[in-house]
């Protein structure tokens, strides 16, 4: 650390090359051009993409939502790129536009982008949430999260990847042995984690049969 006893009168910003120069050392190195191009892959729009539109109608708003999802190919992967949420209901604009801007820009810097739906997921409507197509749905937000997890689910990416489905079975086997009933009988509690009554319990174990979060106390 170097102690600065006198008064500050200039400051400058200098480069790292600069320093590694006065210091006698030899500049960093740079980005290969294989690097650059492809950061400039995932971050330059290319003239024409594919994806697909999918229509909400929730209860909250008068008006449909159109979610539009565009991907792109990546290393022979296909890979969400960009979103788009429109609606004729200007009260839900300005945070849909923000939700646009930056789940695109999540989907744009690639890595693991599944934390995306559980973010959604998470939001809960004060007013309360509604049913849709049979599950429970805590916020418009909410619906969206599960629409995007439908798009990841339709191009290969396993919502489920990090749990181990030989413990999901062990544990499914093991209520429904205690309990002596089938799994359609066991009455099911709501979950956590993704807000529908799919979770069953016995021993102090419980596994939610829609989302797959599962513990034992």
């Amino acid at each position: 650390m170097i102690e600065i006893s006198g008064k500050i009168s200039q400051v400058d910003i200098v480069s790292q090359s600069h320093i590694a120069k006065s210091n006698g050392s030899t500049e960093p190195e740079e980005i290969s051009k294989s690097e650059v191009s492809k950061i400039e892959i995932i971050l330059s729009r290319p003239p024409v993409l594919s994806g697909k539109t999918y229509r909400i109608q929730s209860p909250l708003s008068a008006h449909s939502f159109y979610i539009t999802i565009n991907d792109i190919e990546i290393d022979g992967k296909i890979r969400p790129f960009e979103i788009f949420i429109n609606t004729r209901d200007t009260q839900h604009i300005q945070w849909t536009t923000l939700v646009t801007k930056l789940t695109s820009a999540i989907f744009r810097k690639g890595g693991d982008i599944r934390f995306v739906t559980r973010e959604f997921l998470s939001v809960i409507d004060p007013t309360g949430g509604y049913h849709s197509q049979g599950k429970y749905i805590p916020s418009l937000a909410a619906e969206i999260g599960l629409t995007i997890e439908e798009h990841f689910k339709s191009l290969g990416l396993s919502m489920n990847e990090g749990v181990d489905q030989t413990i999901l079975t062990f544990m499914t086997e093991k209520i429904v042995n205690e309990t002596g009933k089938s799994l359609e009988e066991i009455p099911k509690e709501r979950c956590a984690k993704c807000y529908n009554y799919a979770v069953i319990r016995s021993s102090g174990c419980y596994m939610c049969q829609s989302c797959g979060d599962s513990k034992c106390e």
